[in-house]
């Protein structure tokens, strides 16, 4: 009997620090879905770096007790899998917002970034968010406009100050 509470607190354990280690966590029901689609989606998720695992909700309930995942508790019902997404905050919610659509049987339950928990339409927004790398190019391009434009207000007295100098020294070498 304890070897059997050992390794449930083990398990408990280990998925604490999965949970509280992820970038973003996604809740799913997934009852209906074939072992096909289950492991086609578990293969998905591996490529965009999310792990996708079915754990008991009583196991999962004591994982994020006093953390500040505990507000995961109330989507904790019936079937549940948990995608935890670690390479960006995005991703997980990408990958199970196409998927919905994709297996009919899978949806969304909740999802949480880091001690935001919210439902299935702002996990819909998360995967609407263009990738990270297109959202900092879009950054520094607004950043770089305003320095664009004050290089080229502060050129135009120096350009103007210039011709002027020209046409005296023309004026100048005519005399």
């Amino acid at each position: 009997m304890k070897k059997a509470h050992a390794r449930k607190e083990a398990v408990i354990n280990q998925l604490r620090d999965r949970l509280l280690n992820s970038q973003a966590i996604v809740l799913t029901e997934y009852r209906g879905l074939t072992v096909q689609d289950m492991n086609l989606l578990r293969a998905k998720c591996r490529k965009a770096g999310v792990e996708y695992r079915v754990a008991k909700n009583s196991l999962t309930r004591r994982a994020i007790k006093d953390t500040e995942l505990e507000g995961l508790e109330p989507y904790l019902v019936g079937p549940t899998a948990i995608g935890m997404g670690f390479l960006d905050s995005a991703s997980a919610a990408k990958i199970f917002v196409e998927s919905a659509g994709e297996y009919a049987p899978l949806k969304i339950k909740a999802g949480a970034l880091k001690k935001h928990i919210f439902g299935p339409e702002k996990v819909r927004e998360l995967a609407r968010l263009a990738p990270k790398e297109v959202l900092i190019s879009q950054l520094l391009a607004n950043m770089k406009g305003p320095i664009t434009n004050l290089v080229n207000v502060l050129s135009g007295p120096l350009g103007g100050l210039i011709n002027l100098l020209k046409a005296l020294q023309e004026q100048k070498a005519e005399e």
